[in-house]
């Protein structure tokens, strides 16, 4: 309807320029009024005619107006629609058009673009590039290109070609720019990816030709290495042992053979039920099927008859599994642990002889970590902390804490801190809040494996029956003196 209106204004206005031009001319035409009347009527004809053209004439600017329209329209709309970005940009860098493409690629709205410095949507590692491109069209290279990282108004960023091109016709003086956007996010990951590959290729290329360069001198190393491995194995004091999935030994080394009571090749294609008694056999075969079942690593002690006696043994049991990742062996690691497993008995004796004479010994006896944190302590002592301090102590429990009395809680906190720095002394002191208990107590520090001081021990001597009893004699010799001296 707009359309239909703008040509019937411009039908009147031209409509009206008509009669001005005739009124004007009238001066110099013929008055109508002396033609005759043939002239009149071919006058008339004339005019019809040409009325008649005029309106065929004007019908056709009305369709190419309408079709300049239609195209129009199309344009804009692919102009907006566009797979890629289009925009104008002023020599200043400003955007003065902007398609809807544009928008959706840097999340913003049209009308925000409009106005906006293009430079504000260019990733902080492009604004180099980015002037540089803007400078070589100020100065008159046409057709040029760019590729930058460009944000979007959530602050993502993504890769784009800019192409440009100058606009010959501007309104203004002021240059302008056609630019157009292109999304090439996809290829530059591609092309990183490919780089990657390349760079894949080339690693894995060197690698080959080093592997292919060094192969005889590789060759050489894994013979020196087997070599070296197999006397090792054949030398090592740990029994090494091989066994097939059926039980029969494989292989065997010479500490093993050397338990076994004889050389490796002896044993070799041999069971457990041709070394060892029925009842042991049986074990051992079942822990060798349950690896085999499990295919999980094992590691235990045991003890086997040899020889006429009992042997000790720590071992590690690994299943062994062919390229098809089926166990086709199980390796055994043994290290002979009977003189550990025998000092270790003679130890666990000594500390239980140790615990008995402390347990049964009447001197309270206590020991502290450098926390002041009970390691350890004899009936004794617990019974004295309840008799002096009414606590019932346990391990763990902090001594400091267990002492109510400030100067009682000092005096225990100084002592063990002269002993926690390795220091060795000997105390005789008062305690006990609800009765008088006197104590000479021996500090001793504990030392670890290095040497490194963890702890502290004391010996406690309850000597209050002999204090007091000094005490008596001491007010007895007293009153015996003042008694002379009267």
């Amino acid at each position: 309807m707009k359309h239909e209106k703008s040509l019937k204004d411009n039908t009147v206005e031209l409509r009206k320029q008509a009669e001005k031009t005739v009124r004007e001319q009238s001066d110099d035409n013929h008055d109508p009024a002396q033609l005759s009347h043939e002239e009149t009527q071919r006058l008339i004809q004339e005019l019809r005619v040409h009325q008649i053209e005029l309106e065929m004439q004007n019908e056709e600017l009305r369709k190419t107006e309408f079709e300049l329209t239609k195209t129009t329209d199309e344009y804009t709309d692919l102009y907006d629609h566009a797979p890629v970005g289009f925009l104008t940009l002023s020599e200043n860098g400003i955007i003065s058009n902007a398609n809807l493409t544009l928008a959706k690629l840097t999340g913003t709205e049209r009308a925000r673009l409009i106005n906006a410095p293009f430079d504000q949507f260019v990733g902080f590692d492009s604004q180099d590039n980015y002037y540089l491109y803007l400078n070589q069209l100020l100065d008159g290279k046409e057709n040029q290109t760019a590729e930058l990282k460009l944000k979007k108004r959530d602050g993502s960023e993504f890769y784009a070609l800019l192409e440009s091109s100058v606009i010959e016709e501007s309104e203004s003086d002021v240059r302008e720019f056609r630019v157009t956007v292109t999304d090439i996010t996809e290829r530059k990951q591609a092309e990183e990816q490919i780089k990657a590959n390349l760079k894949e290729k080339e690693t894995l290329l060197n690698e080959l030709r080093h592997e292919i360069t060094g192969r005889k001198q590789s060759e050489e190393a894994l013979k020196e290495s087997e070599e070296r491995y197999k006397f090792l194995v054949e030398n090592a004091r740990e029994s090494i042992i091989s066994t097939g999935i059926d039980g029969k030994l494989l292989f065997i080394n010479k500490a093993g053979a050397d338990i076994l009571g004889g050389k490796p090749e002896d044993f070799v294609g041999k069971t457990a039920w041709d070394l060892l008694p029925k009842e042991i056999a049986d074990a051992r075969i079942a822990k060798h099927s349950k690896i085999i079942q499990s295919g999980k690593d094992q590691i235990e002690e045991y003890s086997l008859p040899f020889q006429g006696e009992t042997r000790w043994f720590s071992a590690s049991r690994q299943p062994i599994r062919n390229s098809s990742g089926d166990v086709v062996s199980i390796l055994t690691i043994a290290t002979d642990i009977t003189d550990r497993k025998q000092a270790e008995k003679q130890i666990k004796k000594s500390q239980l002889l140790l615990k008995s004479s402390i347990e049964n010994s009447k001197m309270p006896i206590l020991s502290i970590d450098k926390q002041y944190c009970y390691l350890y302590f004899n009936s004794i002592h617990k019974d004295a902390m309840v008799s002096a301090y009414k606590k019932n102590i346990e391990i763990g429990m902090n001594l400091l804490d267990c002492i109510p009395s400030e100067e009682d809680r000092k005096k225990s906190k100084a002592n063990f801190d002269y002993a926690l720095a390795g220091n060795y002394h000997v105390t005789i002191e008062e305690y006990g809040d609800f009765e008088r208990l006197f104590y000479e107590t021996r500090y001793i520090p504990i030392l670890d494996d290095d040497s490194e001081i963890i702890g502290a021990t004391a010996f406690i001597e309850d000597i209050t029956s002999r204090k007091l009893t000094e005490e008596k004699v001491k007010t007895s010799l007293k009153e015996k003196e003042t008694l002379l001296h009267e």
